[in-house]
C-alpha cells in the first residue's frame, strides 16, 4: 500500500445536448458511463460566444473570458513574482511575446468548451498555427472524459488505498485492478480527440515534439498523458510516444511566464553534470512519513519509502523518512528554498473547498503540509516539485484555471509541479519516479526526462492505468 488520497467530492457537469440546427457537429454519442469527472468545473460567465469561425478573434474573446476569471482561479495569496505579473492584463500581445521563450519544436494546444460547441487553437512562436470547431458541448466533453475514467476503472483499487476516518467502522478491502476494458477505452478516447485535437490541428501535430495543453473546464479531469491520435493495429496511438506533453494551469501562464518564474529547465541543461548533482543534492525528499492522524486513519506506505531512497540516491540527497518527516522539519528545508521538492506521501484533495485549508500532504505524528502551509512559504523561484501522491492533482478547475495543491505550490514560486492524479501500483509508480530522477540528472529539462519515464514504464508496464497517472504541471521550456 502507498500514497493515497481520498476525494471528499467529484461532480461532472450535466450533459448537454448538441442543437439539432448544427451541420457540422457529428452525431451526439449517449451517455453510457456513469463515472464522475475527477475535477469539478464551475459553470462559466454568461459572454459572448467564442467559438467563431475567424481563429485570431476567437482566441482573443477566449483571452478575454479567461481575463474575468483570473483572480477566482489564483485563490489565494500571491508570490510577489506573481502579484507583480499583471496576469489580469494578459493579453493578446502578451500571449504572442511568451510564445516566442520556446524553440521551433514547442506547440501550445489551448481548448474551449462551450454550451454548444468546442474549439481548440494550436499555437507556437510563429502565432496561430491552426484552429479547428465542432459541436461538442461542455456537457459531451464531460460525459466523454468520464467514459474515459469509466473504462480505466480505478475506482475500486484507488479506494482501498486512501485514508479513512476513524469515525467510520468499514473500511474498503484491498481489490486488484479489473480487466481492461481496451475497447471503450479506446472508444472514449478518440470521442476526446476529437474535441481537443480538430482535423486542421490534428494535422499539425506531428511538426512538433513538445506541447502545452491549456484545458478548459471539463477537460481538466483528463488524464493528458492518454492524448491520442488515430490508432495503429487496433491501438490507441498516445502522443507522449513521441512528444512531451505539459499542462498550463491557464491560459494567461503562457504570457506571463517570462516574468513569473526562473526557468530552472533551461539552468539545470545549461549546467554541466557535476552542477546539476549540487543543485539536485540539496533536494526535501518526503518519504513514508509515521503517520499519527487524528481524523484519519492512514498505513504506513513502504512502497513510498522505498521511493524516496531511491530518489535520494540518484541524487545524492538525504531523504527524511518516517519519524524524521515532521511539519516543523519539512517547513524548516522549504525555507532553505530547495530547487527539487518530492513527497511521496498520503495526502487528501478537497473539492468542495479548493482554495480552503482541507487539502494536504500527510506528515509524522498527525503533522500536515496545507494550502495555508504552502502560501506561507517561498518556494525557489522555479523549484520543480513532484506530489507522488495518490490524486493530489486534485484541485478544481474554475474558467480561470486550476485551483488546489499544485495552485498554491506555483503560486509560492514552483514552475513544475509533476502530480499524481491516481496511484494503484507501487512498482510502476517506483519505476517512473526512478527513470524521471535519473533523466532529470542526466538532461535537466523536467518535462522530456517526465516523458521518457513514461515511456520506460509503459514499455514494463503496458496497462494505461500504470503509466498515465501523472501530469506535469508546468509551461517551462520541456
Amino acid at each position: 500500500m502507498r500514497l493515497m488520497f481520498a476525494l471528499l467530492a467529484a461532480a461532472a457537469l450535466a450533459a448537454c445536448e448538441r442543437p439539432a440546427t448544427e451541420p457540422a457537429a457529428p452525431a451526439t454519442r449517449q451517455a453510457e458511463f456513469s463515472q464522475p469527472v475527477l475535477r469539478a468545473a464551475a459553470p462559466a460567465p454568461a459572454s459572448p460566444r467564442v467559438c467563431v469561425e475567424d481563429g485570431r478573434a476567437a482566441l482573443v474573446e477566449r483571452l478575454r473570458v479567461d481575463g474575468l476569471w483570473v483572480n477566482d482561479a489564483v485563490a489565494g495569496p500571491m508570490s510577489p513574482r506573481m502579484a507583480g505579473a499583471r496576469i489580469a492584463a494578459h493579453d493578446e500581445a502578451s500571449l504572442l511575446a511568451g510564445l516566442l521563450r520556446y524553440g521551433p519544436g514547442m506547440a501550445v494546444l489551448v481548448t474551449y468548451a462551450g454550451e454548444d460547441e468546442s474549439c481548440a487553437w494550436l499555437l507556437s512562436r510563429d502565432g496561430l498555427v491552426a484552429y479547428g470547431r465542432n459541436g461538442v458541448s461542455v456537457g459531451q466533453v464531460a460525459l466523454d472524459v468520464a467514459a474515459v475514467m469509466s473504462a480505466l476503472d480505478v475506482e475500486g483499487a484507488r479506494a482501498a488505498r486512501t485514508p479513512v476516518l476513524r469515525s467510520e467502522t468499514q473500511t474498503v478491502p484491498p481489490q486488484p485492478l479489473g480487466a481492461l476494458r481496451e475497447g471503450e477505452l479506446a472508444t472514449a478516447l478518440a470521442h476526446v480527440a476529437e474535441s481537443v485535437t480538430p482535423g486542421p490541428i490534428a494535422a499539425e501535430l506531428g511538426r512538433y515534439e513538445s506541447l502545452i495543453v491549456v484545458p478548459h473546464q471539463a477537460l481538466a479531469g483528463f488524464p493528458m498523458m492518454l492524448l491520442t491520435q488515430g490508432r495503429a493495429e487496433g491501438r490507441p496511438n498516445y502522443l507522449v510516444d513521441r512528444m512531451s506533453i505539459q499542462v498550463a494551469p491557464a491560459l494567461s501562464e503562457i504570457g506571463i511566464g517570462p516574468g513569473l518564474h526562473r526557468d530552472l529547465s533551461v539552468e539545470l541543461a545549461a549546467m554541466t553534470a557535476e552542477q546539476r548533482r549540487a543543485v539536485l543534492s540539496e533536494a526535501l525528499i518526503v518519504g513514508d512519513p509515521r503517520f499519527n492522524d487524528a481524523e484519519y486513519l492512514m498505513p504506513q506506505l513502504e512502497g513510498a519509502a522505498l521511493e524516496a531512497r531511491n530518489i535520494a540516491a540518484t541524487f545524492g540527497a538525504s531523504p527524511l523518512l518516517g519519524a524524521d518527516a515532521t511539519n516543523a522539519a519539512v517547513r524548516g528545508r522549504l525555507r532553505e528554498r530547495p530547487r527539487y521538492v518530492h513527497f511521496a506521501t498520503h495526502g487528501l484533495a478537497d473539492f468542495h473547498n479548493a482554495t480552503g485549508n482541507r487539502s494536504f500532504v500527510a506528515l509524522a505524528d498527525g503533522g500536515r503540509l496545507t494550502l495555508a502551509d504552502v502560501r506561507a512559504e517561498r518556494m525557489a523561484n522555479g523549484a520543480i516539485v513532484v506530489l507522488s501522491a495518490c490524486q493530489t492533482g486534485l484541485g478544481a478547475s474554475r474558467p480561470g484555471g486550476f485551483v488546489g495543491l499544485p495552485r498554491a505550490f506555483q503560486n509560492a514560486g514552483a514552475q513544475t509541479v509533476v502530480m499524481s492524479l491516481w496511484n494503484v501500483d507501487d512498482a510502476a509508480t517506483n519505476h517512473m519516479m526512478q527513470g524521471f530522477a535519473r533523466k532529470l540528472a542526466e538532461t535537466g529539462r523536467p518535462a522530456s526526462s517526465f516523458a521518457a519515464a513514461v515511456r520506460e514504464t509503459r514499455a514494463r508496464y503496458p496497462d494505461p492505468r500504470l503509466w498515465a497517472s501523472f501530469e506535469v504541471f508546468s509551461v517551462a521550456q520541456p
